[in-house]
């Protein structure tokens, strides 16, 4: 009689689990409003000071991602789904976001590509890995993507318009 009771409640304590995690699939939202925060700010910062632009996302970046891991590691053991796998699939996919992006840094100081398509750059890193993401962990980041990758070929299109007009 013991038996069943314990199995009883453990096939109740799944259920939940899989229920929690249903109601809160993928990625929770503050770490999707924690990046539009740091985003709208850094953006912003370009019209107000934009000397201070690199060193805002010198800091911000590195600190949403460890605050980013933070977030989910705590919905993880919410939702009763901790996974250190999972956490570290995610720490290399954004981590080597981050790499990708110092590493285009040199290029532009050393004029290799002209510091004027930096940001755009940055961007295109951005959107492919929204996107593979959004193919890999959730769905949902791929229409992000394709939202940074339109703001690209905006962003491509101007400037080939200023350039175009300079000339």
């Amino acid at each position: 009689m013991t038996d069943d009771k314990q199995a009883h409640d453990d096939i109740s304590y799944v259920r939940s689990v899989l229920e929690r995690a249903e109601d809160g699939a993928g990625n929770p939202a503050a770490i999707y409003f924690l990046w539009a925060a740091i985003t709208f700010f850094g953006f912003a910062i370009i019209d107000f000071a934009p000397e201070k632009t690199g060193l805002y996302w010198l800091v911000a970046a590195p600190l949403g991602g460890i605050l980013s891991a933070v977030l989910g590691h705590r919905a993880g053991r919410t939702t009763g789904q901790p996974s250190a796998r999972e956490g570290r699939i995610m720490a290399m996919h954004w981590g080597g976001v981050l790499i990708a992006m110092v590493l285009i840094v040199p290029l532009a100081l050393t004029h290799i590509i002209d510091p004027g398509d930096f940001p755009r750059l940055v961007l295109l890193v951005i959107a492919l890995s929204y996107y593979t993401a959004g193919v890999h962990v959730d769905r949902r980041l791929i229409p992000v993507s394709i939202a940074l990758a339109a703001s690209l070929a905006i962003a491509g299109r101007t400037a080939v318009t200023r350039a175009r007009r300079a000339a």
